[in-house]
């Protein structure tokens, strides 16, 4: 598998991942999610050349322990993260994996029940 598939598959996997962890079933939109959509087709996922670039889920019911979501290293290309307004939980100074995300720019969490402070 080329480079190029193998990070889109790893995209994917990283959503698929989210919806599991944070009760996507019971979240408020979710229009083609775990679809063999194109990942730009999912409610509120941009991409650019397949990759995701934006991630807006802001006040859609999502619930679960945000840290544990580790997949979201594989989202290299991801600028924008927007997950204010739900019913996230966790501890941020254990989620480690969002300091992969060397092109992440805006990062938005206002309005769950987090605790701690992300790592430097």
């Amino acid at each position: 598998m080329d480079v190029i598939r193998r990070n889109k598959e790893q995209d994917k996997q990283a959503l698929l991942d989210l919806y599991r962890l944070c009760n996507g079933e019971n979240w408020e939109t979710s229009t083609n999610w775990c679809s063999d959509r194109p990942l730009n087709k999912w409610y509120g996922v941009t991409t650019s050349n397949g990759r995701v670039t934006k991630l807006g889920l802001y006040d859609n019911q999502l619930s679960g322990d945000l840290s544990k979501w580790t997949s979201i290293a594989n989202l290299t290309q991801l600028q924008e993260l927007s997950l204010s307004g739900n019913q996230l939980s966790g501890d941020l100074s254990k989620w480690t994996s969002i300091a992969n995300l060397t092109q992440l720019q805006k990062l938005y969490l206002f309005d769950n029940q987090l605790s701690g402070d992300l790592s430097k």
